[in-house]
Formats: structure tokens, C-alpha cells, sequence
């Protein structure tokens, strides 16, 4: 029997005091289809499913004699794979080494230890590399490539043929992250993203009795977070919320241990994603209004104008109807894009009416994008960093030796890095000051009732927000903390910054978020500068300067039961209307979360990334 290991490695996350993993889903897929052939079982035994981050030399003393070994390569793991690799190849020298995954380029053809290159679909391909080995016919630095897979119910569910029941049973105090896919494809080609490149455009579908046997099994199985993977859920409407209504069913069984689902929803979001997500209630983690710019030109450049970002508001007017947590990412700075046109953007997202969360990456430029193509880079005047850590959880469990990596845009032909640290500390401004409530009902009354723009009300509060002594200091942190990361490609030492702030190193694209427990602290003075935009246009109404600071839990307010506004603050008519407010926390509830975070050495936990520290105001009818 010739031995075959698979790898694909991933992050320890730790949430609630639990550890966290993914299920090594894309290497599962492989042996599930390999292993329902005669011959293959015959010939091939496989090994340990390895997905944990470890030291490369001692996972490598744990291999047996290996003959073929694969590895599912993306931006979290490319490194520590190569590692692996290279001391594979240094013990094993015969052993075939195979790469594939969506961060498998050309360039992998040139490594000495790199065999072999799979191409999209992997699950075929592998299976016919384990064929041509065993037959003797397999050549190396070979490319495999070939047709998408038609009829998907060729492909067995690794849950269902029990390939990760080891993994399971090895690792009892941990749970477990389950991807599912209902269908495979995606027919847009955005230039960032390898998506639409590694599956074409025509969306195939999955075995429905397949789909309801895999929930089952994560039913009776240490599952806690469900992602399904699909690129545009909910593009089949009567088949995916019938999908939906079984992972509702699903979440609520007795058994189940899920408390979180997270939907990759179609591209073009439509009411069926509301009706979804309304299905999938407490459990789904928001829907994604996909922008990352609002700019035209920048569209066209990044092949999203397609996209029916028109319907946008109207979209937004629905979550709220439903009461359906929406969320909105920005990518900076894509080809075209401007510092003004970035600030226009992200404040054109509020004029429509997303006040609920807005994400903000930094543009990468992934192995098989169109946008890291050299034709593309050279188009748009592209520089880059090669930056390590970007999705770094800093778990202690896991190896780090050697960080993962991803080359960052800092330039282009429209802006200078000097001008995305300033389009990166506006948006820094919306994501921790209006999105999580601090500044939010005064603006929008502004803009509602006196026709002041987001745009003018937040470059007012921009200049004013670093006159401010403390917050001030957390802008310059993080401005300088970023600068440095995007200039240089590695997260700075603390005692290398200027700044005297004591904050966890999370940086990358966790930057942003560093910063929410001492800006929730500063609270205070926040409030009093959006307070003092209104009065420097001799605005005043001091029921909406009470309803903004209550906007936000505070343990030492004594809350009212109701509040009178003189405006509906949906739509801003002018009318007497009531709200009651439900604070996001109990006292009791708040000293229990502060002191959970604490413990687990993360002071901001508690302060939940797209809800901040909102309370809720419920209209009286």
C-alpha cells in the first residue's frame, strides 16, 4: 500500500473559552471522491488529515513512508505549507508533491518542491494523479487541468463518509467549523477576487438529499459555527429557502450546538435574501450589500458595474422592515479610486441608509486574480507590500514562526500610499464612530431634517477628532500603527511607535477593531464633538443630543422606559413619536461579559465587531 497525506492548514480560533477549527473541508472532498474507487482503496492508504498549525518538523516525523502528498494552498496557509513541504522533500525526496487550492499559481511550477500543479476543480484531478502513480505513468511539473465536474452527485460528502470522524474523536474540548456547499460557481469575474477565475460562470447544484443528510450529521456532531461556501445563496429562490428553513431546523434541534450561520448571499442581493435571512433569524450573521466602491469608475475598472448597486437604499429600507442585520465592505484602494472618491464613497453608503456595519479591507492581490495580473498592475501604476499577518488570530497554540503573507496595494496611479493611510483613517472614522453608534443619531438628523451630507458632517468631525486630546491619541495610534504596517509588510512593535497606548498587537485587517475598547472609554468626548458640529451651525435639540448618548449601553445610566422625539428618526418626518429602549446588556450581563473578556486576555470581547455597543430603539405604535 503507498501511503497519501493531505494538509490544509488553518488558525486556531478561540471563542467563549472553546477552541475553534475549521474541518479541513476542500482536502475531505478530495478523499471522499478518491476513496470510492476499487483501485484507489486498493493501492492507497490514507494518513492523518493535517489542519492545525504546527511546528513543520515535527509534523513531518509524524509521516510514515510518504509516496503522495497534497496540499490545499490560500492566503492563511501558503506559508506554513511551503515549509512543510520543502522538509518533506528534504526527508522524502521521492515523495510527489502536489499543490492546488485557489492560491496555486505558475509561479509554483519553478519550486523544487512542487510536482505537480491541480488547477480548479481538485477532486478528479487527484484522484487521477493517485491513477497515473500507481500505474507508473505520472509525469512531473506537470499542470492538471481539465473540464468542471457536470453532476455533482459524483462527488461524495466527506461528513457523510465519515472522513473527519478521527479528527473528531482525537480533539474532545474542541468544536468545530462546518462548510457546506449547495452549489459550486460563480458567473461574475470581479477583478479582485479568484473565485469566478477557478470555477467559471455556470453555477452547478448539489444533490438535495445530500445537503439534509450533511445537516443531520452536524446535528449529532461538536458543530458550532456552519459557513455554506456557495458563492451566491440565494440566487435559486424556492430551492434556497427551502435549504434555509432545513438549517433553521437544523440550528433549533435539541442536539445541535450551531450558534452562528454565515451565508455567502448572491452578489446582487434581492428580497429573497431578506426572506432568508428572516428564516435563518438569530443564527445568520448578516447579509453581505456588497459594494467596495461606490465610485463608477472604479466599478467599471474592478468589473462590478454589473451590479445592481441602484437598488441599494431600497435594499436597506427592507433590512430594517425585517429587522435583518446588513453589512456593507469597502476595499481600499482599488484601481481608480481617489482619496476623495473613497470618502465620497464611504459616505454615499450612509446617504442611502447603511447604518448597521460597514467592513473595510485592504486590496489584495491574490495568485489568480485578474486584478495581480502584470497587464493590470502596470495599467493602474499598482505598488504593493508584501505584508505578513493580515488574517493572524495570535492564538499561542499556533506555529508562527514563519507568518503567513499577502502582497497589499499602497498605491496607484490615483492615490499615494500618503493618501490611503488618510482614506484608511476616514473610513477608520465611520467603522468605530458611526456604524457603532456614537455619532449616529446626530448625523443622521442633521442629514434627515437639515439637509447637512455625511460627507460635511464627517470632514468636520475628522478635523475635529484630532484636535481632541484623547481620542486625538487613539486616531494617531492607529494612523501610525497602520502606516508603518502597509510601508514595511510587518506589524511594529508597540515600543517602536510613538504612541504611549497600551492596546493587543492585532493589527492587519484587525486593526480597526484594536482600537473599539478604548474609543467605547472615550465615549464621552466623542459624544461632545458631534454635539458641537450641531451647534456650530446653530443646531440644537437636546432630546436628540440625549437619545445619541443613549444610543449607547452605558452600565452607569439609569435608562427611561420611553423617549419622546420630535421626529420619526427612520425617516426623519417631523412627528411626535415614542420609543422604548432595550439596552444591549443588563448590568449583570455587562459585569459578566467584562470580566469573560478579561480572562481570555481580550478587553475589547465583549464589544461585538458589527454591533458595538448599540442599544435599540423600538418604535411605539
Amino acid at each position: 500500500m503507498n501511503n497519501v497525506y493531505l494538509f490544509q492548514i488553518q488558525y486556531a480560533i478561540e471563542i467563549s473559552s472553546k477552541t475553534n477549527y475549521y474541518l479541513p473541508y476542500s482536502i475531505g472532498c478530495m478523499i471522499a471522491y478518491a476513496k470510492q474507487f476499487e483501485d484507489i482503496r486498493d493501492n492507497w492508504n490514507f494518513g492523518e488529515l493535517f489542519f492545525k498549525r504546527e511546528d513543520p518538523i515535527e509534523v513531518v516525523k509524524r509521516l510514515h513512508n510518504p509516496k503522495v502528498v497534497g496540499f490545499s494552498n490560500y492566503v492563511w496557509n501558503e506559508v506554513i505549507h511551503t515549509e512543510i513541504a520543502k522538509e518533506i522533500k528534504k526527508q522524502y525526496p521521492e515523495c510527489v508533491i502536489v499543490f492546488g487550492g485557489p492560491q496555486t499559481g505558475v509561479s509554483d511550477y519553478e519550486l523544487d518542491y512542487c510536482d505537480i500543479v491541480v488547477k480548479e476543480e481538485g477532486e478528479r484531478k487527484f484522484t487521477q494523479i493517485l491513477r497515473e502513480f500507481t500505474q507508473n505513468n505520472l509525469k512531473l511539473n506537470t499542470r492538471y487541468t481539465g473540464d468542471r465536474i457536470e453532476n455533482l452527485d459524483e462527488c461524495p460528502s466527506p461528513y457523510l463518509e465519515r472522513v473527519f470522524d478521527d479528527i473528531i474523536k482525537s480533539h474532545p474540548d474542541c468544536v468545530f467549523a462546518m462548510t457546506m456547499e449547495t452549489n459550486r460557481g460563480c458567473p461574475f469575474q470581479c477583478t479582485f477576487c479568484d473565485w469566478g477565475s477557478l470555477t467559471y460562470a455556470k453555477i452547478k447544484k448539489f444533490n438535495l438529499d445530500k445537503i439534509v443528510a450533511e445537516l443531520d450529521w452536524a446535528i449529532k456532531n461538536p458543530i458550532a459555527y456552519l459557513i455554506v461556501a456557495d458563492a451566491n445563496f440565494g440566487v435559486f429562490k424556492a430551492r434556497d429557502i427551502a435549504i434555509a428553513n432545513l438549517i433553521k431546523y437544523t440550528c433549533d434541534h435539541p442536539d445541535s450546538i450551531i450558534d452562528a450561520v454565515n451565508l455567502q448571499f448572491f452578489k446582487n442581493s434581492t428580497e429573497v435574501s431578506f426572506e432568508i435571512a428572516k428564516i435563518v433569524g438569530k443564527y445568520n450573521r448578516g447579509i453581505t450589500l456588497s459594494v467596495q466602491s461606490m465610485t463608477t469608475d472604479v466599478l467599471t475598472a474592478i468589473k462590478r458595474d454589473n451590479m445592481e448597486i441602484n437598488n441599494l437604499k431600497h435594499l436597506l429600507k427592507l433590512s430594517r422592515q425585517h429587522d435583518v442585520l446588513t453589512y456593507s465592505e469597502v476595499i481600499l484602494p482599488l484601481p481608480l479610486e481617489t482619496e476623495e472618491s473613497f470618502k465620497d464613497s464611504i459616505t454615499e453608503l450612509l446617504e442611502c441608509g447603511q447604518h448597521n456595519a460597514i467592513e473595510m479591507w485592504m486590496a489584495q492581490l491574490l495568485k489568480n486574480s485578474e486584478l495581480a495580473s502584470p497587464e493590470t498592475i502596470k495599467k493602474y501604476g499598482i505598488e504593493y507590500v508584501e505584508a505578513s499577518d493580515y488574517n493572524y488570530y495570535h492564538n499561542p497554540q499556533d506555529w508562527n514562526e514563519k507568518p503567513e503573507k499577502i502582497n497589499l496595494i499602497n498605491k496607484t496611479n490615483t492615490i499615494s500610499t500618503e493618501g490611503v493611510i488618510r482614506s484608511y483613517m476616514y473610513g477608520w472614522m465611520i467603522l468605530q464612530m458611526h456604524t457603532p453608534g456614537y455619532t449616529q443619531i446626530i448625523s443622521r438628523w442633521l442629514n434627515g431634517v437639515h439637509g447637512v451630507s455625511f460627507r460635511k458632517f464627517y470632514d468636520r468631525l475628522y478635523e475635529l477628532i484630532q484636535q481632541d486630546n484623547k481620542v486625538g491619541e487613539i486616531f494617531n495610534f492607529v494612523k501610525e500603527f497602520e502606516h508603518y504596517y502597509i510601508t514595511n509588510g510587518v506589524l511594529p512593535n508597540l515600543a517602536d511607535l510613538k504612541s504611549n497606548l497600551k492596546m493587543p498587537t492585532l493589527g492587519g485587517h484587525f486593526t480597526a477593531q484594536t482600537t473599539m475598547i478604548l474609543v467605547y472609554e472615550s465615549r464621552e468626548h466623542i459624544f461632545k464633538l458631534a454635539e458641537q458640529i450641531a451647534l456650530e451651525m446653530g443646531l440644537r435639540d437636546e432630546e436628540i443630543f440625549k437619545m445619541n448618548r443613549h444610543f449607547i449601553f452605558d452600565p452607569d445610566i439609569e435608562y427611561s422606559k420611553s423617549y419622546m422625539s420630535n421626529y420619526d428618526i427612520e425617516d426623519w418626518s417631523k412627528q411626535l413619536t415614542e420609543y422604548n429602549l432595550i439596552p444591549k446588556f443588563t448590568n449583570e450581563e455587562y459585569k459578566k461579559m467584562q470580566e469573560t473578556s478579561k480572562n481570555n486576555g481580550n478587553v475589547s470581547f465583549f464589544i461585538t465587531r458589527r454591533n458595538g455597543m448599540k442599544n435599540k430603539f423600538l418604535k411605539q405604535l
